[in-house]
């Protein structure tokens, strides 16, 4: 139950960040919702990995079968990076590692089910960056929508202590 009203302000959050219409529907969104699914599944075999593994390890085999299994399909199709590529491609590998092994540690202490809903801020972040970074206007309703989405993990993380608690 805890966990229902955070996860119902999120999405609408993220529903005012992508406003989706049936006519905006196209392989991109098609790939967005499979990614989605994909990494559910990849979340909750974090969860049950960080019971006994350590978040190194996790995170080194993700980064080992995350470089291996698309090596096939670059076959043909490779072209080596400039070196302007290769530091925006370093940076990913930094902000990637940033991201990935502090939220594999995490999965130890919080259930999935919290640690997806916290990571659904990373929608509004994206937002944010892409706002300050790449000079991407953004209007009312996908400010809301940031709003909104941050919102649902302080709520899934306040904790009030119950009256007459010490």
């Amino acid at each position: 139950k805890r966990v229902l009203v955070p996860l119902l302000v999120a999405i609408y959050g993220i529903y005012l960040l992508f406003h989706p219409s049936l006519a905006q529907l196209n392989l991109g969104l098609a790939l967005a919702l499979i990614s989605g699914i994909f990494s559910a599944f990849a979340i909750m075999s974090i969860r049950k990995l960080r019971a006994n593994e350590n978040p190194l390890m996790i995170f080194a085999s993700f980064v080992l079968f995350g470089a291996l299994l698309p090596a096939p399909f670059m076959y043909n199709n490779f072209v080596w990076p400039n070196p302007v590529t290769w530091l925006i491609l370093l940076g990913i590998g930094f902000a990637t590692l940033g991201g990935q092994l502090p939220m594999t540690y995490a999965y130890k202490f919080i259930k999935a089910s919290e640690g997806s809903i916290a990571s659904i801020s990373s929608t509004a972040f994206s937002t944010l960056f892409a706002f300050l970074i790449l000079n991407e206007t953004l209007s009312g309703q996908e400010w809301l929508g940031m709003l909104l989405v941050i919102v649902s993990v302080l709520l899934l993380f306040y904790h009030p202590k119950a009256k007459g608690a010490k």
